[in-house]
Parts: C-alpha cells; structure tokens; sequence
C-alpha cells in the first residue's frame, strides 16, 4: 500500500512539474511574441501586465528598477498611479492628479515633476499600478536579453534534471523495499 501511495505522489509531482514548466516557457513565450513582433510596451496576460520603472520621476513611490504589476481597469480615480504609452510612444508610469472631460492629467510624485502637458485618454492608459516589487527590475530586464533567455531556460532544464534525479532516487527506493 505504501508504494502505490509513492508511485501516485510521484505520477503527481511529475504532471505539476511537466505544467509548471510548459506554463513558463508558454508565459515567457508570450511575452517575448508580443514584445518583438506585436511591438507591445506591456504584454497583458488577463488584464494583467508588468514593467520596470526606468526613471526617477515617481521618487520616492517608486524608485528606478522597481517591478510594478499593473491592472486593466474600467475608470481610474484621482490617485491612481497608471502606466500609459505617451505621443512618443514611451511607456510612463505618473500619478492622476485630475480628470476632466474624459481626460486624465498626470504628474510624477518627484517634487521637480510639472502637470505633464498633454492629458491622457483611457485609450492611452494601459493599467493602474496594483503591485510594486522594489530593485526586482534588474533581473526582469536580464531575463529580456538573449543571455537571459538562455540562463532561464538553463535554470527550467536544471530543475526538471534535479526533480527527475529525485524522482529515480524514489524509484530505486521504493524497488529495494519491494526485494525485502
């Protein structure tokens, strides 16, 4: 009895490990696509998307190389720190200080930032900032480049050897106790 209990948590471990894996390499892959073909600033996965804040002007809330986990809404309030992609075409992560008309004006928490000039529409606005990771975007920006790409996906091949490893160890175990 107690090695069929092993060989159904093994058989278990396995299948969560093989999705566990398939669900990076399909997220990243995802995210990859739609960055280098679909040209997108944020990939949203279910509403949901991140970004690496790469200036100062959101100082001290949000500090540069800061993760931020951003989220689709329907209206967005006075407050709300947004992403939004600007005229140029650069992803900007500011504050609401206003809405008026439909229009949202924005500015940068640092005591240097102005009203930006031009006010934003809901089209332009890709989520608002529901989560904040600090000094995390350094590794999220790595894992964008082609040596990223290969270290990721050597750590996934390390871990399926190491729990595959683990697994035959359980096998071998489990046949000795059998023989006794």
């Amino acid at each position: 009895m107690k090695s069929l209990n092993c060989k159904y948590l093994k058989l278990f471990f396995k299948i969560f490990l093989y999705l566990l894996i398939s669900g990076i390499i399909f997220l990243f892959g995802y995210i990859l696509f739609c960055k280098i073909f679909l040209k997108q600033e944020i990939p949203m996965i279910f509403g949901y998307g991140t970004a690496v804040v790469t200036t100062n002007s959101m100082e001290p809330t949000l500090n540069i190389n800061d993760l931020i986990f951003i989220h689709t809404q329907n209206d967005y309030k006075v407050d709300d720190i947004i992403a939004f992609v600007d005229n140029d075409k650069n992803l900007v992560v500011h504050r609401i200080v206003e809405i008026k008309d439909n229009l949202y004006y924005t500015k940068g928490d640092n005591i240097q930032s102005e009203v930006d000039k031009e006010p934003k529409t809901i089209q332009q606005i890709k989520g608002k900032v529901v989560g904040i990771y600090a000094n995390v975007g350094e590794v999220a920006m790595f894992l964008q480049t082609p040596l990223g790409v290969l270290v990721l996906f050597a750590g996934i091949g390390l871990l399926y050897l190491f729990i595959s490893m683990v697994i035959s160890g359980f096998r071998r175990e489990n046949n000795l106790q059998d023989e006794e």
